[in-house]
């Protein structure tokens, strides 16, 4: 828990939307798709983050940032579970060399335009 942060949530709305139109720029093919794959959970982390941010607290695990997400109805177990599997294949890209194709990622895709819409909203909605 700490003093709530508008600015960091802003700066991190901010730069979730530049990596967002960085990302969506890209074809996807088999050689970029693990790179493309880390910004979609880059982008949707980032606005999870802003809203932590304007709720007053910072997390220090990206699995605890993506479970905070069961806080708010308008998020699906499956949608929640989604991102978290995508938070795994990350970190399996980051640090252990894993890959993942072309196909895997139209459904990252596909998953972020469906989420996307509802994580902007809540990270710009003020704690009531």
């Amino acid at each position: 828990k700490q003093k709530m942060d508008e600015r960091l949530a802003n700066t991190l709305i901010n730069e979730s939307l530049d990596r967002l139109r960085f990302t969506k720029s890209l074809k996807l093919s088999e050689e970029n798709a693990k790179y493309i794959a880390e910004n979609v959970y880059d982008v949707l982390r980032e606005l999870i983050e802003a809203k932590l941010a304007l709720e007053g607290f910072k997390s220090y695990s990206h699995e605890a940032t993506i479970l905070f997400l069961k806080k708010f109805p308008d998020f699906k177990e499956s949608e929640v579970r989604f991102l978290d599997n995508l938070r795994k294949t990350r970190h399996g890209i980051k640090y252990y060399g894993k890959n993942v194709g072309a196909e895997e990622v139209k459904r990252v895709l596909d998953f972020m335009d469906s989420v996307l819409p509802k994580l902007k909203a809540l990270a710009t909605k003020r704690k009531t």
